[in-house]
């Protein structure tokens, strides 16, 4: 049933930053995976934890830092626009020496991944997939 929840993730995802209000956030980045995350990909050694105070902040260095345009991290875009953060980073207080881990990290897609996008996408064809008699159900 998850990818019924998968619908409008990135505003649900804002929205419930938004209510919790993180007084510190806590990104584990000893691994990082390239490639085809978040389940599976390539294990990167990054020996990092990042900690903030907010948690679009915490987000925007961490793709800063992963390499990855935050045009392609709609949350982070979504939790600004609702004034949990900001993203330029240029206008927060951040340690000296982040930099040394920045790396450039890919994403890619599977046909898999593309046509679970469409579900994520669409409320009609996660329900046809998930009712259908060829689904199973794992208990």
């Amino acid at each position: 049933m998850r990818c019924v929840q998968h619908q409008n993730l990135d505003y649900k995802l804002a929205l419930i930053t938004k209510l919790l209000d993180p007084k510190i956030v806590v990104i584990d980045g000893i691994y990082a995976l390239d490639g085809h995350g978040p389940m599976f990909g390539e294990p990167v050694k990054m020996n990092l934890i990042i900690t903030s105070n907010n948690p679009v902040v915490a987000d925007a260095l961490g793709a800063e830092i992963m390499g990855i345009p935050l045009k392609m991290v709609k949350h982070i875009l979504v939790a600004e626009r609702e004034g949990i953060g900001i993203t330029n980073l240029g206008e927060v207080k951040i340690n000296d020496g982040w930099e040394r881990f920045k790396r450039h990290f890919q994403i890619r897609k599977t046909l898999i991944d593309k046509a679970s996008w469409l579900l994520f996408n669409s409320d009609v064809l996660a329900k046809l997939v998930i009712d259908s008699p060829f689904t199973s159900i794992n208990i």
